[in-house]
């Protein structure tokens, strides 16, 4: 009886012990698993692309910059600076090597197509004018620049506000008036809007030649052109980026002014009109002026739409 007592005691004693080892290892999992999940954070899915924005719907006007670090006043958007042929000579360094190399943009050549300088269209104009584009088109909603605010149905893009050269033929936008998601050429077969400003490029810089950069833009506005023959298209010249904007490896002032001289070769060869809204939007380098973007180097916020608009104003389409 006593041997059978010692041995169910030490039974007992192996299973206590086998016990508080499990105990132990389950507090130091707990303990690794709780510093595990105290140091991740949630990735912000804020890349689209290149064309990365910040300008989501929470954020008012009231919060961009003063254009107080610019050589150019944005009220004063009827004159083009009278340097345009500078820009920074190497992209790729760092932000704070700003000096320029004369020469490195490209400069536009004269064309018929370019918008001269006109007298005010006054509001009524921009009012009858639908923005069809990319990302930089895509703030002028949030931003309320134009009518109806942030209800506007001016502007057309992609839901998710981002849009690349070479996918503008067959992408959907978000079609304001209905909500429905559409082609442009379909929505402007539903709209017949008198006046269409078309802004895109900038993503394709960086991975298209001029070859395709044409052809894709060609096909683009004629498909528009015979979806709605009476619209008056306006192309604008991709915008400038600024100093601080992330990507300059792949796209910079230098890719974009060139870029630009193709834009206008669609213009003359689509028989539609320019505008060269870049000849006010940059300083003496090259650089998007620094007051006019929203932080990320390349998107407005609404003071730089301000000059946009302002300039689209006063190089009218003429009846």
């Amino acid at each position: 009886m006593k041997e059978y007592d010692s041995f169910d005691n030490t039974l007992f004693m192996k299973l206590i012990c086998v016990m508080a080892a499990i105990a132990l290892v389950c507090v130091v999992v707990f303990v690794i698993i709780g510093a595990v999940d105290s140091g991740t954070q949630t990735p912000e899915e804020t890349d689209n692309g290149y064309e990365t924005y910040l300008f989501p719907e929470t954020n008012a006007p009231t919060t961009t910059a003063a254009p107080t670090e610019t050589t150019a006043a944005p009220a004063d958007t009827t004159a083009a600076p009278d340097d345009t042929t500078v820009a920074h000579a190497d992209t790729t360094t760092a932000p704070a090597e700003t000096t320029a190399a004369v020469g490195s943009l490209t400069p536009l050549p004269a064309s018929s197509v370019i918008l001269a300088e006109t007298t005010d269209m006054s509001q009524s104009y921009i009012d009858e004018i639908i923005f069809f584009g990319d990302s930089t088109t895509y703030g002028m909603g949030p931003y309320a620049v134009l009518k109806d605010g942030k209800q506007t149905t001016q502007v057309w893009t992609p839901v998710n506000g981002t849009l690349t050269l070479d996918q503008a033929v067959k992408k959907k936008i978000k079609y304001p008036e209905t909500g429905e998601e559409i082609t442009a050429a379909e929505a402007a077969a539903a709209k017949l809007p008198k006046y269409m400003v078309i802004t895109l490029g900038v993503n394709g810089v960086s991975f298209m030649n001029e070859e395709q950069f044409i052809t894709e833009y060609v096909k683009l506005v004629q498909s528009i052109q015979a979806a709605s023959p009476s619209t008056k298209i306006m192309l604008q010249s991709i915008f400038p980026v600024a100093s601080n904007y992330e990507k300059l490896d792949a796209i910079n002032n230098e890719k974009i002014s060139l870029a630009n001289t193709w834009v206008l070769k669609v213009a003359e060869q689509c028989g539609v009109k320019y505008l060269d809204t870049a000849s006010v939007l940059h300083d003496t380098d090259g650089w998007l002026f620094a007051s006019f973007q929203n932080g990320d180097g390349m998107h407005f916020n609404a003071d730089g739409y301000k000059v946009v608009l302002d300039y689209i104003r006063t190089h009218g389409y003429a009846e």
